[in-house]
């Protein structure tokens, strides 16, 4: 699973966080982090297959969405791994 930033340029007028993942071996995962994400606040969705996004404000919104992104990823892991 990666994050990237897109930033505006003229054809593009917003910002985004954008999550890649291979949707074989991390959809299930995948479907964990968008519940926890949508409830801190984050309009997060699997637009498609393999695939994430959600709008930022700026670059310091996106270093937080990261940051939050990586604490609810290393718990939905833990969650997998216990059954939850």
């Amino acid at each position: 699973m990666t994050v990237n930033y897109k930033g505006m340029n003229k054809d593009f007028d917003y910002r985004l966080a954008e999550i890649n993942f291979d949707e074989d071996t991390e959809q299930t995962l995948m479907d964990k982090i968008e519940k926890v994400m949508n409830i801190k606040g984050y309009d997060l969705n699997q637009v498609t297959n393999g695939y994430a996004s959600c709008e930022v404000e700026n670059m310091e919104e996106y270093k937080q969405f990261v940051r939050d992104y990586k604490e609810v990823k290393t718990s939905a892991k833990l969650w997998i791994k216990f059954g939850m």
